[in-house]
């Protein structure tokens, strides 16, 4: 094989390219720390102590992870690993550096990766009911109708076209509707706006059953009129963009190219217009922020670990704090008892086990994707695996499971996306 067909194969390879817009990532994140992170949010919080030893752990890590990408595992596991990657591995390998965050941490998240990408199988799919591909359309149709009747019943549709800007109108309608709402619909929000309704405008579009789209779209924007979340509505161009392409790792990579794109752009108007914005949303906020958080948890929890007094182990161990968990880190983090800062299932992990937590957290969330993989679903769908991806980086394990609709997902998956692809969600194990 001559120089020049190794090349091409290398560049033709989806594997390569990904690992390339990780890397480039690492390096956008690793770069900017200290001009912008501890440059411009030092009072913050974040701190900037550089440790040559803890950054070749942290670059060799990064190498070690990037290399998972070339088991021969799933290629949908291997696109959510990716999406975890950038939200997850890169911040706390950044901040690994500078700060003082745990080594454990980091082999907890690197373990996560390889189980995601290790090609071994956990679940085996047993037998079950499968709904017959002409009842689908009825019985999506039923249950959206049926579960957006509370909706309609308990708030009230604000007509102001203003609400689409996502300005301040937004936040004082949506106060205003929190105030009227039920226990009925508050449990069913999520899997109402993260499940069901992306499910079923994405099946509309496969089956051309346009008017099943339609529908779905229209009650998503109906409820935001009502209950105006800004993650419900940007969560319809979310499952719409990855509904193209079949590869997974194909339509990773573009969002993570965008992504890049995001944050250069962002780092551009810092230097030709002295606008923070952009970075410090996708950069300081959505990326660096989770990752300082974690060390926030690490200190506050290291002595006193939960053990679930907060939720489902209330009745047998005494609870030590006077405020609920995420209050409280919102209060000794930004001095707000009125700031929730939930830091997804790792953090919690943490906090209700010590150490142990983000190793069996790892392993539990893992074996959830595992199961999703194993039902051999139709890459179409993977927009709606996005939202649970963001879904589990910010909110508790068990609050993911039972309120923010993971549940709804694994049934509805498994009685019907389950074998919508034949040639399973992931074609080919490369």
């Amino acid at each position: 094989m001559t120089k020049e067909v190794l090349f091409l194969r290398l560049l033709n390879d989806q594997r390569m390219r990904l690992v390339f817009l990780l890397f480039a990532v690492f390096v956008y994140c690793d770069f900017e720390y200290e001009s912008f992170i501890y440059g411009k949010y030092a009072y913050a919080g974040f701190d900037y102590e550089p440790d040559g030893a803890k950054s070749f752990i942290s670059y060799a890590l990064l190498l070690l992870g990037l290399g998972f990408f070339f088991l021969k595992g799933s290629r949908m596991l291997k696109a959510i690993a990716a999406l975890f990657f950038v939200f997850l591995y890169i911040p706390n390998l950044v901040i690994y550096q500078y700060m003082e965050l745990p080594l454990g941490f980091l082999l907890a998240i690197t373990l996560f990766l390889l189980i995601l990408c290790n090609p071994g199988r956990t679940w085996v799919m047993p037998k079950g009911i499968v709904l017959k591909k002409r009842q689908h359309s009825l019985f999506f149709l039923g249950l959206a109708l049926l579960i957006a009747i509370p909706f309609f019943v308990t708030y009230s549709i604000n007509w102001n076209p203003k609400l689409f800007l996502l300005g301040e109108l937004t936040y004082v309608v949506r106060e205003a509707s929190h105030a009227g709402g039920n226990p009925l619909t508050t449990y069913l929000f999520n899997p109402l706006f993260k499940v069901l309704l992306p499910m079923l405008i994405i099946y509309g579009l496969k089956e051309r059953q346009f008017y099943l789209s339609a529908l779905g779209f229209g009650l998503i924007m109906l409820l935001f009129m009502a209950l105006p979340h800004k993650n419900v509505f940007f969560s319809v161009f979310v499952v719409l963009f990855f509904y193209f392409f079949k590869d997974p790792l194909k339509k990773v990579g573009i969002f993570i190219f965008g992504f890049l794109l995001l944050l250069i752009a962002g780092k551009m108007l810092v230097l030709y217009q002295d606008s923070l914005f952009l970075e410090s949303v996708f950069y300081r906020r959505f990326l660096m922020l989770p990752a300082y958080l974690n060390i926030v948890y690490y200190d506050l929890f290291k002595d006193i670990p939960l053990f679930f007094s907060h939720s489902i182990l209330s009745s047998w161990v005494e609870y030590p704090l006077d405020l609920d968990p995420s209050h409280y880190v919102g209060l000794q983090a930004f001095n707000s008892a009125a700031t929730n800062a939930n830091n997804g299932f790792f953090s919690d992990g943490f906090m209700n086990l010590g150490m142990i937590g983000p190793f069996l957290f790892v392993l539990l969330v893992g074996w959830i994707f595992k199961f999703f993989d194993a039902l051999k679903i139709h890459p179409m769908y993977f927009g709606v695996f996005f939202l649970l991806v963001l879904t589990l980086r910010s909110s508790a394990l068990l609050t993911a499971v039972v309120t923010h609709g993971v549940w709804a997902l694994a049934i509805l998956s498994y009685f019907i996306l389950r074998n919508s692809n034949n040639r399973s969600l992931l074609p080919t194990k490369t």
